[in-house]
Formats: structure tokens, sequence, C-alpha cells
């Protein structure tokens, strides 16, 4: 289950201060994803995948490091327990991962009980 809608507001606090800071950078983080979205409109890439997309993952992951610490400090200002939502979201991958893996244990666990077998 993809999270990158979780952190998209942090992406984009984190672009916009990339792009005030040094535009130039910017542009080489985000070109890659402009030229697959153009190639995807013209029919010749698949956009929205994935699998397919992955090679964005670094300029991304840049542009939420970059948004959380601004993010955090006004919603601080805001309420006092509101920096649990960056917490939360930047660790619901985590979470989401460490879950899946210990529902898979079980389930084989399950599967091999003895008693359950017919």
């Amino acid at each position: 289950m993809p999270f990158g809608q979780v952190l998209l507001p942090l992406a984009i606090v984190g672009a916009v201060r990339f792009g005030k800071r040094d535009g130039r950078l910017l542009t080489v983080l985000l070109m890659p994803l402009a030229l697959s979205l153009m190639a995807s409109l013209m029919g010749k890439y698949p956009y929205g995948g994935v699998r397919v997309s992955v090679f964005a993952a670094p300029a991304l992951i840049l542009c939420v490091a970059e948004g959380a610490l601004p993010c955090w400090h006004w919603l601080r200002q805001r309420w006092q327990f509101a920096p649990a939502i960056i917490v939360a979201a930047l660790g619901n991958p985590i979470w989401a991962n460490c879950l899946s893996q210990r529902c898979a244990l079980a389930a084989n666990r399950f599967s091999r009980c003895e008693c359950l077998r017919s």
C-alpha cells in the first residue's frame, strides 16, 4: 500500500524551500519526474506505477526531509501535540511494513499448527 499521499504535503513544502534556496537543485531533482510525465502524456512511458517510478524516490525523499522540520515548527506553534501528525506520517511506512511481516509470520505459524489440520 503506497503511503506517498500522506507525505505529499511535506514534499511540497520541501520543494518550495529547495526552489527558494537554489532553483537549479530543484530542477535537477524534479526533472526526471517531469520528463516521465511528458513521456506518459505522449503514450511512450507508463506513469504512476510504483515499479516504473522508483527512480524518483531519492528526490522525493530529499523533498520530504527538507519539508519535515518547517512543518514541525509550523504545527508546533498551532498546537502542542500537532507534531505527532508528522511523526505518524513519517513512521507509517515503517509500522505498516513491520505489521505486514508480523501478520505473514503469524499466518505461517497458524498454517503449520497440527491441531487445525483435518
